[in-house]
């Protein structure tokens, strides 16, 4: 903790420093799907399954 303590405070009007950071980070977008409650992960892998608009007794 000491060591924590001892380091510079971070200056949020440092925009050099916060750029940097930014072109260090990965940037995601959307929901993390190995993330977080399974029931949710499940939901959200149902929604990206392809609907098949047309019943297939209907082709016939």
């Amino acid at each position: 903790m000491a060591d924590l303590l001892e380091e510079p405070d971070v200056d949020p009007n440092d925009l050099v420093a916060l750029d940097k950071v930014w072109e260090e980070t990965e940037v995601r977008f959307g929901p993390d799907p190995d993330a977080g409650c399974p029931q949710v992960r499940d939901m959200l892998a149902r929604m990206d399954e392809p609907i098949n608009p047309t019943p297939p007794h209907a082709a016939e």
